[in-house]
This record gives C-alpha cells, sequence and structure tokens, in this order.
C-alpha cells in the first residue's frame, strides 16, 4: 500500500511539473547517447590508465577528466536544474525566483567544484610528478591527503553548504508561514465561539416583553392587565 501510495505521489510530482521532467529525461537520454552511443567516456577510461599507486606517465591524459566532466556537466546540468526546482516545489513554497537561483547555483556550483577538485586532487599531481604514489613516496602522499585533497573539494563542500543554508532559511521561513497560519486559525475558532455564546438565548438580557411583565409582577396588578 506505502509502495502504491509512493507511486502515486511521484507520478503527481511529475505531472504537476512538466518542464523540470523534459529536462530531467532530456538529460538522461543525452547521457546515454554522448557517453554510451557516442563514446565519450573514453577519455576517463585512458585516464585512468594513468595509474593512483602506480602506473606509467600520462602523456597528457591526466587533464581528460576535466574535460570528461565538463562535458557531463552540460549533459546533465539541466536535469540538476530540473531535480532541485521539484525539491524546492516540494518541501517550500518559496518564489520562483529564489528556486531558480537554487537550480543554477548547483548546477554551476557542483560542475565547476568538481573540475576544481579534478585539478588539486588529479590532473596538477600527475603534472608535478607526485602520482602514481608508490613512485612519489609518503611526503607526496601526506601532501595530498592534507593539502592537496582539502583544497581541491574545497569548491563542491562551499557549494553544498551555501544549499544546505538556504534550504535551512526556506525550512525557517516555512515554519513561521505555518506558525502564521496557526495562529489566525485559532484566533478565527475563538472568534467563531464567541459569536456562538452571544446568540445563546439562556445567556441573553431580558426583552423588553420580559421586562414589562416582570415590572408589572413587581407592582402586584391584576393578573387580567398583565395579559
Amino acid at each position: 500500500m506505502a509502495d502504491r501510495d509512493l507511486e502515486v505521489d511521484m507520478e503527481a510530482i511529475f505531472r504537476n511539473n512538466p518542464l523540470e521532467t523534459r529536462m530531467i529525461i532530456g538529460s538522461i537520454v543525452g547521457y546515454f547517447m554522448i557517453f554510451k552511443g557516442i563514446g565519450a567516456d573514453w577519455f576517463w577510461h585512458q585516464t585512468m590508465e594513468c595509474g593512483f599507486w602506480n602506473g606509467e606517465y600520462c602523456g597528457g591524459t591526466e587533464w581528460w577528466p576535466m574535460l570528461h566532466l565538463a562535458i557531463l556537466t552540460v549533459v546533465l546540468g539541466p536535469g540538476i536544474w530540473g531535480g532541485m526546482s521539484i525539491f524546492t516545489k516540494k518541501f517550500t513554497h518559496v518564489e520562483k525566483a529564489r528556486r531558480d537561483e537554487c537550480g543554477w547555483i548547483a548546477l554551476v556550483g557542483l560542475g565547476s567544484g568538481g573540475i576544481w577538485a579534478i585539478l588539486w586532487t588529479w590532473s596538477l599531481p600527475h603534472t608535478w610528478g607526485m602520482m602514481p604514489f608508490e613512485q612519489g613516496g609518503w611526503g607526496w602522499i601526506f601532501m595530498w591527503i592534507f593539502f592537496l585533497l582539502p583544497m581541491g573539494f574545497s569548491g563542491i563542500i562551499g557549494t553544498l553548504a551555501w544549499i544546505s543554508s538556504n534550504f535551512n532559511e526556506f525550512a525557517s521561513e516555512e515554519e513561521n508561514v505555518k506558525k502564521v497560519e496557526t495562529d489566525f486559525k485559532t484566533k478565527l475558532s475563538g472568534s467563531t465561539d464567541e459569536g456562538t455564546e452571544s446568540l445563546d438565548s439562556t445567556k441573553q438580557p431580558l426583552t423588553k416583553e420580559g421586562q414589562f411583565t416582570s415590572i408589572l409582577g413587581d407592582m402586584k396588578i391584576h393578573e387580567k392587565y398583565k395579559k
């Protein structure tokens, strides 16, 4: 039953976001066409022959992972933007401009951050002769772990931190909106109850007829004059 509910929910999400759905599908189709059909993943396979712990001189192919990731970012970019837009719509109610900003920051930040990471953790270490590590020695390994690795992934970490900060802000705004709505409903319910009480006949003041009868009763007038 839960799987069925999830399936229906996913169908509704994609049906209500046609633009984002087309972007995601287009990215998936483009990936298989360019990387599996045309064979753009050849750049990655050639680079991996350089070796991480052991291997031979790369002959310039140490720079190809950056080209591979650049192509991958272009192909998957629309899907990343579409996914971020759907996620933002699903869990927040911020305006379109802010959703678009999150999508573009995620796309540009993660794409450029990935290229920056490859530059410092793969391409430059191979160019400087630090890698493969089996030939470079422990000094290069420690330098790579404690200096180049944090340097390389700083862009991705910064982008993820920015996205997380914005979603926390969106969540805070969402909670404030819900609190205002709840307070308004509570006040509206309270005012409705007061209005209902004001219409209760048992709590209403005496009518003029009742007042008149009461006065006549106090005056002890004969019954036939009270009618």
